[in-house]
């Protein structure tokens, strides 16, 4: 599940539970504390927070991710350093 997926399905899962809750703790703690929003969360956070409420199984950390589950945006040419043997200058 890639980023912008996780954060759908937890507003999504959010929304119902706010909607269908008999006991609005949840809401009336929501008002008064504030909630800063799932954008603001880091991958492994979104992953936590998904897991507590059942929507992902905990991941395999043995399991290698699929191509298009890899965050390739977390990464950029500047993160990238070989040592000198292996540069091809």
């Amino acid at each position: 599940m890639n980023r912008e997926e996780m954060i759908k399905a937890l507003v999504a899962h959010s929304v119902k539970t706010a909607v269908s809750e008999s006991k609005h703790y949840w809401l009336s703690e929501l008002f008064e504390k504030g909630f800063t929003g799932y954008r603001s969360l880091s991958r492994a956070q979104l992953m936590q927070e998904l897991q507590m409420r059942g929507l992902e199984q905990p991941e395999d950390p043995w399991e290698a991710p699929e191509p298009e589950e890899a965050d390739l945006d977390d990464y950029d040419d500047a993160d990238i350093t070989l040592p000198l043997r292996a540069r091809a200058d």
